[in-house]
């Protein structure tokens, strides 16, 4: 088993690692992380690593907004 590299203090997209969350069901690493925004998420490390994760959410819902006021 390979050792846990400590993520606290790195930003990936929006998001900045705050600290070790309790490990999900499936037994992989998670972290607590505050967004940008001010909103807090708990994702996987491999999500953070690979950017699948870029913030709490808001990113996929400024998205949404920036459409709607285009049409």
């Amino acid at each position: 088993m390979s050792k846990l590299a400590d993520l606290t203090g790195k930003r990936y997209g929006r998001l900045l690692v705050v600290g070790r969350a309790p490990s999900g069901k499936d037994g992989a690493a998670r972290w607590r992380c505050v967004c940008d925004c001010g909103g807090e998420s708990t994702p996987h490390a491999q999500n953070l690593k690979t950017e699948l994760t870029k913030s709490c959410g808001c990113l996929k819902r400024d998205a949404l907004v920036r459409h709607n006021l285009r049409r």
